[in-house]
């Protein structure tokens, strides 16, 4: 049985969930054009944010963006790794820091990440009320957000990390603003 992350006292799987549900019965009626998946210890400069939807909205091959941000990892807080990956065969490697260009990745977390919304509306097609979910393979737990990237990438869409805009993530602590990096205007 995979590990269950909280929100709330509420199972994550869930909470994208009926985000994600509630959001698509309000898109029916109204036309959104982006999808911000943002968590609560992100830590972004303005101009930086601004930049990063830039890169989203003047590319029309983009429909998943990701700005760089790092994950801690659950043994060490101090040890830090970008919380995108390349897969190499059924191993997944984080993309390496040195890159400032936007590079096509085979799975992100949804710590900050732009989505189409027509993308949210082709995973209800395929998974009905359930885009998220989470499993443990070979003692290893794949989360909600590493699992959703390989069932949209199944469906042919493409996912990017704009690795020149850099995130900072408190991890857990949003106060935490030594992480944030200012930037330059879009």
């Amino acid at each position: 049985m995979p590990g269950i992350f909280m929100m709330n006292d509420r199972n994550v799987v869930d909470v994208r969930n009926s985000l994600v549900n509630a959001f698509l019965d309000v898109h029916k009626t109204r036309d959104y054009a982006l999808v911000l998946w943002l968590d609560d210890d992100q830590l972004i400069d303005y101009n930086l944010f601004l930049r990063l939807l830039n890169h989203y909205e003047k590319s029309d091959d983009i429909q998943i963006l990701s700005g760089r941000y790092l994950k801690y990892s659950d043994r060490d807080l101090e040890k830090k790794t970008v919380c995108a990956f390349f897969r190499d065969s059924n191993e997944y490697k984080p993309v390496p820091l040195e890159s400032q260009k936007i590079v096509e990745v085979d799975a992100c977390g949804f710590g900050m990440l732009f989505v189409d919304p027509d993308v949210h509306v082709r995973m209800q097609e395929l998974h009905g009320n359930s885009q998220f979910m989470m499993e443990e393979w070979d003692g290893t737990t794949y989360t909600e957000d590493i699992l959703w990237c390989e069932r949209i990438k199944e469906d042919g869409k493409r996912i990017f990390l704009d690795n020149s805009i850099k995130i900072g993530h408190g991890g857990g602590k949003c106060n935490d603003r030594s992480a944030l990096t200012p930037g330059p205007s879009p």
